[in-house]
């Protein structure tokens, strides 16, 4: 049975690779994905050449900065003009919410390239452009131009066949990292985790103990990862003929806790085998 904290940190790890990946695939056909395809054809208000060509900008906003603070830059640069200037070389907010938008929606699980009518629903590129943008020149015409939970309803309903299933397997992450895929699930359906209490049950009786002293959620991490440990190693002898990558592969969780964790988590063990 997987731990809590292997399966979030799986996770974490497919949603990485979705963005490294979708902005890599973006940036190298310098074509926006289906989604944002779509959320463009979906409002009346990005029909006109001017505002066509702005969003298509955004091709070039998403191949600026690195993935570590990707989400940060264009945070910042929807709220300051200048930073937004200076960083991605455009004044017009739209290019910024495009690629904010399908950054949060690739970190989020969704197949921006081939999207499913719930992820559309759910979309955070629709929210940041078709749900809340209207270009500054036709704010004039708000009132009678804004009817967006329409527009998408409309476009689902024109887009029907197109559309993925909810349930459908992401299959573009496939193509792009076929190794990943082999290994870890690229289901739309989200993680499901145990309950804290069924977590801790779930722990060796040592590790039970040990957890006693600090109870917090983040601790839990930490003690699923040394229970994994107790049950996988049953002698001193055992843990040390094995090297760390052999020990990473009986416990996947012994790679994700990090170099200080493992660090904490080896004098653990030698106390435990001392005893």
């Amino acid at each position: 049975m997987k731990t809590n904290f292997l399966r979030k940190s799986e996770n974490e790890e497919k949603v990485r690779s979705m963005l490294i990946w979708g902005r890599s695939e973006i940036c190298s056909y310098k074509k926006l994905p289906k989604m944002a395809e779509l959320a463009q054809e979906c409002s009346p208000a990005f029909q006109s050449e001017k505002i066509r060509e702005r969003f298509n900008y955004s091709c070039v906003v998403l191949a600026v900065g690195e993935f570590e603070c990707f989400l940060e830059m264009l945070e910042k640069a929807l709220d300051d003009r200048y930073y937004r200037n200076f960083t991605f070389q455009t004044k017009w907010e739209l290019p910024i919410r495009v690629a904010l938008g399908i950054a949060k929606d690739l970190l989020a699980g969704r197949d921006v390239f081939n999207p499913s009518a719930k992820e559309i629903r759910e979309s955070e590129l629709f929210s940041l452009t078709v749900k809340t943008y209207i270009p500054d020149e036709m704010v004039a015409e708000r009132n009678k131009l804004f009817k967006p939970e329409q527009w998408i309803e409309e476009l689902i309903e024109r887009h029907h066949a197109d559309l993925a299933s909810d349930d459908a397997p992401i299959g573009w992450i496939k193509e792009v990292n076929e190794e990943f895929s082999k290994h870890h699930s690229s289901s739309r359906k989200p993680i499901e985790l145990m309950s804290m209490d069924e977590a801790i049950a779930n722990l060796h009786p040592i590790a039970q103990q040990y957890r006693k002293a600090i109870s917090t959620p983040g601790a839990l991490d930490f003690y699923e990862t040394f229970s994994e440990l107790l049950k996988a190693y049953n002698s001193k002898e055992e843990w040390e003929k094995d090297s760390w990558e052999q020990r990473w592969k009986k416990v996947p969780e012994y790679l994700y806790i990090g170099p200080r964790g493992r660090v904490d988590l080896d004098q653990m063990m030698a106390a435990i085998f001392a005893s």
